[in-house]
């Protein structure tokens, strides 16, 4: 230790302290950023550094004390040192021995405190408030709006800032935050999350205050939904310092724009089957954001600035030389009630859903539909700005990067090709009229698509091209809904991979499109794990006929037509996976047809072969049945004897998908129980030992299926006091989480907690929900209490 020996005096022995100190500060040359994160604090303040300390500088404390300094008094000790403070005689009286003056407390001094003669006294206040902030950096805490006054310090690391960019109303930086000072959520924490290192993030700054309230509310508002999305960018915290306000988010990789230039793996390594999947991924999450969202009031989203630099690319194991594309930048979004405000359905199945509004302010960009010109903007304009980026997708697709670029160069020119245009948009005035068209580049090459000799199927360009001219279409009820778009780029992604028959999805025909549906992309986040499979190359064997045939019948729910197909020898393998990786029991259930599946049923069970036969991730046919709420199908497979022991990848039973079910309550459940009595409620999670009834408790919305299902579990006895791998009972978390009605109920079962929680940690509706069922409440927290939570 430099200078610091048993020989050298307390002055050189301070001075050395505090040059380690300044010299592990960050931001020096900002006086209003600078701060020194605490894990820098604890390197400086060795045992043997504190050994020395007592030593030169006989603060009221000894050798058995360091433990207590070291775990709550170092940032304080440092501010001291900082400020040449010189009464340490008194340090152990006024911070040891007094309660509330520990580290945590020193954000909540003011100066009247501070001045206090029993405190630093009248010397010593300003400095120790003045100096405070940049030995407590602001602690991140994850899904939360961090508020400080003016002059609190970010944790963002010197040296480690990139600009990436600006959003609709603000900059964004790449910066990195210390984890000491990020707080993950309680369910990151569970998962494994940003525990024990750095954590990166992309920071978007704003000056403006109704800017950022307006995107942090549409960020709540999804943050709130009961269902989420695994391709919608979710924040991680926003946070307020004065008047400067900032939104944090998951670091990727780059964003769609990048990706298209060649930014991932110099634009090769692809398959057309990937970027068709990451396509359809796409329409899924614009599907999602126009009619998935299960908020209270009931709300639609309009995202209003669809382009590549508002999808973001994240690495993705199953896809790495595509990525996995989420949609970002909720700045100039709407998000309005569908019974109430200014959207409001016109038609019966809400198809032409539309904000009035004025002209926006940034102007027309270059994937803005026709109608923003009048002040129009609704879910098909979404639809619109959609097709344009899909329009340079495939593009790049087809043609590399350089091939996009001569595209996007000739998108720029008159119809001549030679001469500039105005504007590069996708659409412009036709000529001599008022009414607007197709920009002709993009129309020529669109039509010249099927004809321009790629060496793929012509049912797969001509579904690009039809798909493609859909989207585009200049009057916006013409066009399809995202949802639609996401059937028929998967339906493409099957052509692709040769694994299904192409034919036109022109807009007349797509009545009779009914596309092999999969879980990739599906409104929640379980759904969404079957999209890491890794796509066959487009090049590999066609599917046998007979495969073909197979899931035609499934799909299509064409009874006669597979009973005729199951007479035929040789018998087809039921037990195989034929399509996207998934058996044909699993594709009936998808496509919810219980004669189909009783049909299937009968076959197997005939050949003697397994109804849980498994598809991608290990999920069976009653663990799809469950999550999608098909309870005759559910009673089907139990009476055939399926097993609802099994466990997908994830380690999740039949009952845990049951729990994700937004569409049954209490029948769901109470079907396990009646055609297997002897199954056990709280048979847990293979992966981390989490049983249904917490698994169901983690994805709390009090609705009224909810409750169904709730209190099903109570009626099957499932135990309140089981706990998984981490020590979380579903007792303990529904107290943490401070869900008081929820353990009224857990209370009135008559179950005997395993723990009991202190006073000190519960709201006041807690506490009277234990006085009500006569639950003595320590005064200290038992040894295990809280175990799970990340201190």
């Amino acid at each position: 230790m430099e200078g610091t020996g048993p020989k050298s005096g307390p002055r050189t022995f301070m001075s050395e302290l505090q040059t380690s100190i300044q010299a592990r500060m960050h931001k020096k040359g900002d006086s209003s950023a600078t701060f020194i994160p605490r894990d820098a604090l604890d390197d400086i303040w060795t045992n043997d550094r504190l050994e020395l300390f007592i030593q030169h500088m006989e603060p009221g404390f000894d050798s058995s004390h360091i433990p207590t300094i070291k775990g709550a008094h170092l940032q304080t000790l440092s501010i001291l040192v900082s400020i040449r403070w010189d009464e340490w005689t008194r340090f152990s009286h006024i911070f040891i021995h007094t309660s509330g003056r520990t580290d945590q407390d020193i954000p909540c001094y003011d100066l009247a405190a501070l001045r206090d003669t029993n405190f630093l006294g009248e010397e010593w206040a300003f400095k120790f408030l003045f100096e405070r902030v940049i030995f407590w950096p602001i602690d991140i805490e994850e899904g939360m709006n961090n508020v400080k006054p003016k002059d609190w310090r970010l944790p963002f690391l010197e040296g480690r800032s990139d600009d990436l960019g600006r959003g609709a109303y603000g900059s964004v930086t790449k910066e990195v935050i210390p984890a000491v000072h990020y707080r993950p959520s309680e369910e990151r924490a569970f998962s494994g999350g940003p525990i024990g290192r750095e954590v990166p993030v992309a920071c978007k700054r704003f000056s403006n205050s109704s800017e950022f309230k307006h995107e942090a509310r549409n960020l709540k508002i999804l943050k709130d939904s009961l269902i989420e999305h695994d391709r919608i960018v979710r924040f991680l915290a926003t946070v307020e310092v004065g008047n400067d306000f900032y939104i944090l988010y998951p670091l990727a990789m780059m964003d769609l724009e990048r990706f298209l230039e060649g930014g991932l793996n110099n634009g090769t390594g692809f398959t057309i089957p990937e970027i068709l999947r990451g396509s359809s991924n796409l329409a899924s999450a614009l599907a999602f954001l126009h009619a998935g969202l299960e908020t209270d009031p009931p709300r639609v989203c309009c995202h209003m600035d669809l382009k590549p630099a508002n999808i973001l690319v994240y690495p993705n194991p199953q896809s790495p030389s595509v990525g996995k594309w989420k949609i970002t930048d909720f700045g100039i979004s709407m998000m309005t009630q569908t019974q109430a405000g200014l959207m409001v359905p016109t038609n019966p199945d809400g198809s032409a859903y539309t904000i009035q509004r004025s002209p926006l302010a940034r102007g027309e960009m270059p994937y803005h539909p026709p109608e923003v010109l009048d002040g129009e903007f609704g879910r098909r304009s979404d639809v619109w700005s959609l097709g344009c980026i899909l329009v340079r997708i495939i593009a790049f697709a087809l043609n590399g990067a350089s091939g996009l670029r001569e595209l996007d160069l000739r998108r720029r020119k008159d119809t001549d090709g030679i001469t500039d245009y105005l504007d590069d948009h996708f659409h412009r005035a036709s000529p001599g009229r008022s009414s607007r068209v197709l920009n002709p580049h993009i129309k020529a090459w669109l039509d010249g698509l099927p004809h321009a000799g790629y060496d793929l199927h012509p049912d797969l360009l001509n579904g690009c091209c039809d798909l493609l001219l859909y989207t585009l279409s200049i009057k916006k009820d013409s066009r399809p809904r995202a949802n639609e778009v996401k059937d028929i780029l998967r339906h493409l992604a099957l052509v692709a991979e040769g694994s299904i028959r192409g034919y036109s999805v022109r807009k007349e025909s797509l009545s009779s499109v009914n596309t092999v549906r999969t879980s990739e992309g599906d409104l929640t986040s379980l759904d969404s794990k079957a999209t890491a499979t890794t796509p066959p190359d487009c090049a590999r064997t066609p599917t046998p006929l007979a495969d073909t045939r197979l899931i035609a019948a499934v799909t299509n729910s064409l009874t006669q037509d597979l009973e005729l197909l199951l007479s035929e020898q040789p018998t087809p393998d039921l037990s195989r996976q034929i399509s996207d990786k998934k058996t044909p029991l699993y594709l009936a259930v998808e496509q919810g047809s219980l004669d189909m599946v009783q049909t299937l049923l009968k076959a197997l069970l005939k050949a003697g072969a397994t109804v849980d036969a498994p598809s991608a991730d290990n999920q069976t046919a009653l663990m799809k049945a469950a999550r999608d709420g098909h309870v005759d199908i559910v009673s089907q497979l139990l009476v055939s004897g399926a097993d609802a022991t099994a466990t997908s990848t994830d380690g999740l039973t039949s009952l845990h998908y049951a729990t994700y079910c937004r569409t049954q309550g209490a029948t769901l459940i109470n079907c396990f129980r009646e055609f297997k009595p002897e199954l056990d409620l709280d048979l847990p999670n293979s992966q981390n030992g989490e049983t249904p009834l917490l698994t169901l408790l983690k994805n709390y919305e009090g609705s009224a299926l909810w409750n169904e299902k709730f209190l099903a579990f109570l009626d099957g006895r499932a135990d309140i006091n089981r706990a998984d791998r981490r020590h979380v009972t579903p007792f303990s978390f529904a107290v943490s989480r401070d869900f008081h009605q929820v353990v009224r109920a857990l209370l009135r079962t008559g179950a005997v907690p395993g723990t009991i929680p202190p006073k000190s940690k519960l709201s006041q509706k807690m506490i009277k929900v234990f006085k009500e069922a006569n639950v003595a409440l320590p005064a200290s927290p038992s040894p295990d209490f809280f175990r799970f939570l990340r201190h």
